[in-house]
């Protein structure tokens, strides 16, 4: 026997879960992506998730995934699988660098545009930035810093942002920050301060991390900014300009477990990502880390290794978890509630066939050769006081009137007194959907007979077919 299953959308204000719990949630493998080696997630300005994986690319419009490969025989197709960074720009352009060079998906045509290095070479590319002037400046992994000029369309070297010392052209992250300076990190401890104007740097200063290396530069408030480390987290104040410990208390990390990723969502909850522990969460308004519980324990990701965090338009978390997938987790209340006859003991064996609005929350319901009943706004089910034999359909009108259709017989009906008066009496297999005007019609399907247009007011009405148009075809 089937369980009748009723779902309704939920129209009130969405109640945010607790930062510390993440069971709402759902993981995208690599039977739907290109691979579960993924590192690096953004969304664009048309909406679309992106998600770089070590051999793809994958875009996802909420329903599917679509994949993208490197040819060697295909100019427009990136110029590596491996993608390691992203970035959607104020013009609404999307930047993809991978493991050999830097591309730009050209959504018109659905392929891609390759950028050229100088000097032929092909760096890896380890982080993208925006500044305040519209240049994108280009991190790599071992050739320093490049930069696509704004107004310009070609890749330049830009010397100016690298450094004599040893490892400096092993760009980690780029940063600007409210007062426009550009900061560079490592794969060392170095950090570096930079006064620029026109991309051409005018003042330096150097620090460093007891932390080790910066992982990420997070906006959390007016005045600063937080350096996420693999060990540690500093935070900067922008009036002082010293980098400081932020004076988080981390003793639930394990020293020996490195950050890989991290996030502050809308709420300011500071997410951070690990390698092998998991998701944690420093909650807002709170210093102390925690462990975030829930966590889909029957796919281990409460011992991934979580290398990027991202929140998206609709406050959803984008948890990168290497060689797992992708764990999406909804930090609101769904939209949609699950309430089932069943569970409230309800054994109907049939479906239901309409439903109708009521007041305070609640909604009514008919149920095929059983009746109306009656959800209130918790999903709490009762059946009406009685109703019309054979209801099959319940309507509330623009002025707040329910009708009731049965197979041959329409009803003016009052759901809570259950007292009901036939109105229209009609030819066919069962009144099952109707709808009015502000003209005080009434649009009434007749099924297997056509359309009836009732008027209350006169009690007059008039059936509507196709045979009207075309007596040979109906």
């Amino acid at each position: 026997m089937r369980n009748v299953v009723f779902y309704i959308l939920v129209s009130w204000c969405c109640a945010f879960a607790l930062p510390v719990e993440a069971g709402n949630g759902r993981l995208y493998t690599a039977s739907m992506m290109s691979s579960s080696t993924t590192d690096y997630v953004i969304q664009d300005h048309y909406g679309y998730i992106w998600v770089g994986t070590q051999y793809g690319l994958n875009k996802f419009d909420g329903y599917r995934f679509t994949h993208y490969f490197t040819d060697k025989n295909d100019t427009t197709s990136m110029p590596h699988n491996d993608v390691s960074r992203m970035l959607s720009d104020s013009k609404k352009r999307l930047w993809v660098g991978t493991a050999r060079g830097l591309c730009r998906y050209d959504y018109q045509n659905d392929r891609f545009i390759r950028y050229p290095m100088p000097d032929h070479l092909t760096p890896r590319i380890v982080c993208l930035l925006e500044d305040t002037d519209g240049n994108i400046l280009i991190a790599t992994s071992g050739q320093g810093v490049y930069a696509i000029r704004a107004g310009k369309d070609v890749v330049t070297k830009e010397k100016q942002f690298s450094s004599q010392r040893k490892g400096y052209d092993f760009t980690n992250r780029l940063y600007e920050d409210e007062q426009h300076h550009i900061w560079c990190t490592y794969q060392t401890t170095a950090i570096t301060r930079m006064k620029v104007n026109a991309l051409q740097v005018t003042e330096t200063k150097e620090y460093q991390s007891p932390f080790g290396p910066v992982v990420e530069f997070l906006k959390k408030d007016t005045g600063g900014f937080l350096a996420v480390c693999m060990y540690g987290i500093l935070k900067y104040d922008s009036t002082t300009g010293q980098l400081t410990d932020a004076g988080y208390d981390m003793k639930s990390l394990d020293s020996k477990v490195s950050i890989r990723g991290a996030c502050i969502d809308h709420k300011g909850h500071l997410y951070i990502g690990t390698s092998g522990e998991g998701l944690f969460v420093i909650p807002a308004g709170s210093n102390v880390l925690k462990k975030v519980d829930n966590l889909e324990n029957r796919y281990g990701l409460a011992s991934a290794n979580i290398n990027h965090i991202f929140e998206d338009k609709d406050h959803n978390l984008w948890v990168s978890c290497y060689k797992k997938g992708l764990y999406e987790i909804c930090q609101e209340k769904e939209a949609f509630a699950t309430w089932k006859f069943s569970n409230q003991n309800y054994i109907l064996g049939s479906s239901i066939s309409s439903i109708a609005a009521g007041e305070d929350g609640r909604v009514w319901c008919t149920v095929q050769k059983s009746g109306v009943y009656q959800f209130d706004k918790n999903g709490v089910i009762s059946p009406a006081p009685t109703a019309p034999a054979g209801a099959n359909c319940i309507y509330r009108d623009s002025k707040g009137q329910f009708w009731i259709g049965s197979e041959t017989t329409l009803y003016a009906y009052n759901p809570v007194t259950g007292s009901s008066s036939p109105r229209l009496h009609v030819d066919g297999w069962g009144i099952n959907c109707m709808a009015d005007d502000a003209l005080g019609n009434y649009y009434i399907c007749n099924y297997g007979k056509g359309l009836y247009v009732y008027h209350p007011e006169t009690g007059q009405s008039e059936q509507l077919s196709m045979y009207q148009l075309n007596p040979q075809k109906g």
